[in-house]
């Protein structure tokens, strides 16, 4: 009997002492959750500083597109056709200049003399205080001298003769005989070195010869471009 009062006892003692400690943890636990959540809502930005924020964050990713922007135009390299066709030193960057005396320099590209056919080769003579002038080299670089005096030109505006004055000069050069006149291009000549200038096709023939031609490269009827656009840079104002 007093065994068994003894086990209700300890049994009461321990539901007790249990249920104390349950409860002790749960308001432990609940108070923390509490702490946890007033800290965490003090630590959030009221709606005033969320707007500032985000201005902010607009605000810096706005400079750095600007900036971006800024490098992208900075950096970017103009491409021939960016350039003033008036601009001297991008015309003649790939040109030779050629000192000729004390007041004249040519500037010319380079010839080709080991290539056979028919050639054009215009170039200009800056002269100091005086207007420059324009000049093209025109021949052929054979096995043998070539007899001619006429080369017909076809371009985009249609037919043209550059016409000489007979008694080309024969020369040996890079093992080919080279047939070529050299003359300071005015009137008719000037006008069909513009048309070449300004065509997409162009087909040189020796006239009266037919299986002797040339089609110009679009490189080389660049180069007429860019010879034309000097001669008129050099002269402008004069």
């Amino acid at each position: 009997m007093i065994k068994n009062t003894i086990l209700i006892l300890l049994s009461i003692i321990f539901l007790v002492t249990a249920g104390s400690l349950t409860y002790v943890y749960y308001c432990n636990t609940r108070a923390q959750i509490i702490e946890d959540r007033e800290k965490k809502l003090a630590e959030m930005p009221s709606p005033k500083e969320l707007r500032e924020q985000k201005e902010r964050e607009k605000k810096e990713k706005q400079q750095k597109k600007e900036q971006a922007e800024k490098e992208k135009e900075k950096n970017k390299r103009p491409s021939a056709e960016d350039v003033a066709p008036n601009d001297v030193a991008h015309l003649v960057q790939d040109m030779y200049i050629t000192p000729l005396s004390a007041s004249s320099r040519a500037y010319e590209y380079e010839e080709h003399d080991g290539d056979a056919g028919i050639f054009l080769h215009p170039y200009v003579i800056e002269k100091k205080g005086t207007a420059s002038t324009l000049h093209l080299k025109a021949g052929y670089r054979g096995q043998a001298a070539m007899n001619f005096d006429d080369l017909t030109v076809k371009c985009d505006s249609g037919e043209k003769h550059f016409k000489f004055t007979p008694g080309a000069n024969v020369a040996n050069k890079a093992g080919l005989v080279v047939t070529s006149y050299d003359v300071q291009a005015t009137g008719d000549i000037e006008s069909i070195m513009h048309a070449i200038a300004a065509s997409n096709y162009v087909q040189v023939l020796i006239t009266g010869k037919e299986n002797e031609n040339k089609i110009l490269s679009p490189a080389e009827i660049k180069q007429f471009k860019n010879v034309m656009l000097l001669f008129d840079a050099l002269n402008d104002g004069k």
